[in-house]
Order: structure tokens, then C-alpha cells, then sequence
């Protein structure tokens, strides 16, 4: 709404004879997260051919504020002092206030080795959905929890990472053969590099803290959006396919929650050995920088020789004569 609002101002031409009607007035009445597609047909085409421009442009960044992840801020001094430290605070998710021991989760056994590369999976997914919502991840809990599960193998697929490099190019895939996850690939790339950041943490004497808060966070989207899905089941009439629909996502975002608190569990007994996974992720982004130059110099190559973007269709090398 902001972005439609500032495009319709810089549009705007008071002298006009044909002027269109407000904006909020065509859109009075619709539910703005729930139905994009009637918000873009009462666009006027002008408004579309402009929004489509800022797209193409890259410009629509301009039209709101980029959000600044809160893993980034770093506490590059050796004494911080009370000030600092508040400020350092603002804007991280709260941290779970009570978090069970992995030793009574687990009796008598012991993690899992692979625990850490599993780690970087949903780390990688929680901070791509963080970033791909600008900030706004937890207001739109719904989407944001069933991106979780598309994007992580882990919390979605009970799948088991053997190493960090395989556990990022498990949610790459994902993101390149899920049609509701269309993002750019600087964001994808980029990524990677906050999952270093989340890891590393504000400083070497807190270096868990941004892990747990990311854990944190994710707990807090699939909790809410199990919240909404049961009040949704419990106060309207569903469909005997809808309602099933609704039980079996319920039941996954509940098994999530447990997986999520299990490795909440872990990082506060065993998460410094996350620090150790840092170099291999560093050369896994290194990797992936590379074969991303590796095909835009090909696509470059390969355009250079049609002409264009598209490849010209083939001469035909006998024809008919009639």
C-alpha cells in the first residue's frame, strides 16, 4: 500500500480532466493480504505501467525503507558498557525464558553429530524469510511458517544434513523449484552470509545470543500461526478437504515447534561448537559466488552470439518449394 500510495503521488497530475478516482477509495473494502490480485485489477493501467517500470528498474526499493536484519550489529569494542548494550538489543527477538536441558530430552542418549549442519539449515531459512518480508516475517506468521517449511528440509522433511555445504544447497534447491519462493539471486547468495553473522554473534563473549534469538524468533512464527489455524478451524465451517488440509498443517507446524525446541536445547549446551562450521560455510560461499559467475558468464556468452536473450529459432536446412 505504501509503495501503490507514493507511485499514485509522484503520478498525480491535479490539472488533469481524466484523474482516477482515489486510491483508498478503489481499494476501500479489500482485504489487502488476502486478496493481491483484486488490489492489481483495480489498478488504473497507468499505475500498472508504472509499478511494472519501478519492477524492471529495481527502484521499488526507493519506495520503502530497506529493513536492517538485526544480526548485523556488532560489538567491535572490548567493554560494553549499559547503554550500548540496550541499544544492541533493539530489535533482536527475546530469547525463550525457559529452555529444558537437551539431557532431560534425550535420557541417556546423546545428540547427533549432524545436529550442527541442521543448524545451518534452518538458520539459513529463517534468515532468508526474515529478510525476504523486509523485517516483517512475524506479522505475516502464516506465509512465513509455511516458507519454513518449504525452504528447510529439516523442520519440513525430517531430512538429516551430513555437512554445512550440503545444508545450504538444500534451501537453494529449494528456493530454485518453489513457485512461491521468486526472489532474487543476490538474496539467495547474500544469505549465506548472514547465516555467518547469526552464528558469530555480536561478539566473541555473546556468541550464542543470535542463534538463540533466531531460534526464538522461528518458534514464535510457529506458534502464532498455530494459534490462528486453530481458531480459524474451531470458530468457521470448513470444507471436509479444507478442514483436513488445516489439521494436517497443524500437526506439521506442531512437529516443527518440537524441532525448533530441540535445537534450542542443543545450542544452550553444545552451540560453540557452531563457531568450528564457520570456515567451511565461508568456503561453501566462496563455491557458490564462483558458479554464479561461472553461468553469468556463459548466459553472457551465449546471448552475445544470438543477439538477445532468446535463442533465434533454426534455419530450416531443406525446404519444400511449392
Amino acid at each position: 500500500m505504501e509503495m501503490l500510495s507514493r507511485v499514485e503521488q509522484e503520478m498525480c497530475d491535479p490539472d488533469s480532466d481524466d484523474a482516477e478516482p482515489d486510491l483508498s477509495e478503489r481499494l476501500d473494502g479489500l482485504d489487502l493480504d488476502e486478496s493481491p490480485e483484486k488490489v492489481w485489477e483495480r489498478l488504473s493501467e497507468k499505475e500498472k505501467n508504472e509499478f511494472e517500470n519501478l519492477l524492471k528498474a529495481g527502484k521499488l526499493n526507493t519506495l520503502v525503507e530497506i529493513w536492517t536484519p538485526w544480526w548485523t550489529v556488532k560489538n567491535d569494542s572490548l567493554v560494553t558498557d549499559l547503554e550500548q548494550e540496550s541499544k544492541q538489543f533493539e530489535g533482536r527477538p527475546r530469547c525463550l525464558g525457559t529452555i529444558p536441558d537437551i539431557r532431560q530430552l534425550l535420557k541417556n542418549s546423546k545428540p547427533s553429530a549432524d545436529v550442527k549442519y541442521n543448524m545451518v539449515n534452518v538458520l539459513y531459512s529463517y534468515a532468508f524469510i526474515a529478510r525476504l518480508h523486509n523485517g516483517e516475517h512475524v506479522t505475516f506468521c502464516l506465509d512465513s511458517s509455511k516458507e519454513l517449511s518449504q525452504i528447510s528440509d529439516v523442520l519440513g522433511k525430517n531430512v538429516v544434513c551430513s555437512s554445512a555445504p550440503e545444508a545450504i544447497q538444500l534451501c537453494l534447491l529449494a528456493l530454485t523449484k518453489g513457485e512461491h519462493l521468486q526472489s532474487s539471486q543476490d538474496l539467495r547468495l547474500s544469505t549465506v552470509q548472514s547465516v555467518i553473522d547469526i552464528i558469530q554473534g555480536p561478539d566473541t563473549n555473546h556468541s550464542l545470543d543470535y542463534i538463540m534469538a533466531a531460534l526464538s524468533d522461528s518458534l514464535s512464527i510457529l506458534q502464532n500461526s498455530r494459534k490462528i489455524i486453530s481458531r480459524g478451524i474451531k470458530k468457521t465451517t470448513l470444507s471436509k478437504q479444507n478442514g483436513s488440509d488445516q489439521q494436517q498443517f497443524k500437526k506439521k507446524l506442531f512437529q516443527m515447534e518440537k524441532k525448533v525446541e530441540f535445537l534450542l536445547s542443543w545450542t544452550q549446551r553444545f552451540g560453540m561448537v557452531m563457531q568450528t562450521l564457520i570456515p567451511e560455510i565461508k568456503l561453501e560461499q566462496c563455491v557458490v559466488l564462483d558458479d554464479e559467475e561461472e553461468v553469468k558468464a556463459t548466459k553472457e556468452k551465449f546471448e552475445k552470439k544470438w543477439g538477445g536473450k532468446v535463442q533465434p529459432p533454426k534455419k530450416k536446412l531443406i525446404e519444400e518449394i511449392t
